[in-house]
């Protein structure tokens, strides 16, 4: 670790734990059981109650389904909901719920995007459409990327549907590389089992006991899941493929200096936004201390602003949500233009 790292995770460190800003506590899982309720009970009123208003209940089960996927489970599956590793493990499990492995995400999520934020090969977060999708100046660049700017939003909410059915089973057998076969095959039928309990969840039990048309309750899920997506997307794009966030080819040897280059936090005086994404807004905090709970990235951003000003530290900020899009828009039409 260079001596800029030591400096500033001291200075940072110390501030976390004079004020105790690691877990989530009761706050989180207030939060958490309430996320949950409004998830099994909108699933509920849709197989019970028939009319109009259940498009009420679906846009409740389809905004529970994002929260649990930007709070519930990236909380715990970072091992900041609660000091209990149990309840960690517990809340974490939550993403079946979205059906998509707990396990998978964690060596995606934690490991390879945390761990090489917008590394070329590495973050699989930057190779969404290869391609379809240019976010590294070091990919191949082909005459389609001209309009990327304007059909990715298109292509965003896609990746639910192909991670559900597709990527979790490739991702299953690249990660369990090394281990039996008899095991990697194992995972592998776990995992059909899942999915095919979610098309009897989403699709078939409401087909049952709904008057709705199987097209109907088809259409449904896909635009729930365009929702759930776009909204996923959204958040992680704006944070790391903006003007200004730069694509590597390998990790700088200093991790701070990597993240505050690879990452921004957007529109962080919007308290709507803000709560409506769990605080993802601040990803350079998150990605600083992923250890930390997200209701406390507000108060170790106001300090980090002032560490980083003193370390001579860039700290990039768009400091409205269309500030971030406009950023996000830029960048994907440079991706165009260079030609490195």
């Amino acid at each position: 670790m260079q001596n800029i790292d030591k400096d500033f995770f001291m200075k940072m460190h110390a501030f976390i734990q004079k004020h105790e800003l690691t877990y989530g506590g009761k706050r989180f899982l207030s939060k958490a059981i309430l996320i949950l309720s409004l998830f099994f009970l909108s699933y509920a009123a849709i197989l019970l109650f028939h009319g109009w208003y259940a498009i009420i209940f679906v846009a409740v089960l389809t905004f529970a389904k994002i929260e649990i996927g930007l709070s519930v489970m990236h909380d715990a599956n970072h091992g900041a909901a609660s000091k209990k590793s149990f309840l960690n493990k517990l809340l974490g499990n939550t993403l079946l719920l979205v059906w998509l492995s707990p396990s998978n995400w964690r060596e995606k999520h934690n490991v390879r995007h945390h761990g090489q934020t917008n590394v070329l090969d590495h973050d699989e977060d930057i190779d969404v459409a290869p391609f379809l999708l240019r976010f590294s100046e070091h990919k191949p660049l082909y005459l389609i990327h001209k309009l990327q700017h304007v059909y990715a939003w298109f292509l965003y909410p896609i990746q639910t549907v192909q991670w559900i059915f597709f990527w979790d089973f490739s991702m299953s057998w690249r990660y369990s590389e090394g281990k039996p076969t008899n095991k990697r095959l194992l995972h592998i039928w776990k995992m059909a089992a899942i999915k095919l309990f979610y098309v009897f969840f989403m699709i078939v039990l409401p087909r049952l006991l709904t008057p709705y048309s199987l097209w109907t309750i088809i259409g449904v899920f896909f635009i729930m899941h365009w929702v759930i997506w776009f909204t996923t997307a959204v958040v992680f794009q704006l944070a790391h493929v903006v003007e200004h966030a730069e694509m590597v080819k390998e990790r700088k040897d200093s991790f701070v200096l990597h993240q505050f280059a690879t990452t921004a936090d957007f529109a962080p005086n919007n308290p709507i936004l803000t709560r409506l994404f769990w605080w993802l807004n601040y990803q350079v905090v998150h990605h600083l201390f992923p250890k930390v709970c997200h209701i406390h990235y507000p108060k170790i951003a106001k300090e980090m602003r002032k560490v980083t000003k003193k370390l001579g530290i860039d700290y990039k900020v768009n400091s409205t949500f269309v500030d971030a899009l406009k950023a996000h828009v830029i960048q994907l039409r440079i991706l165009w233009n260079n030609f490195s």
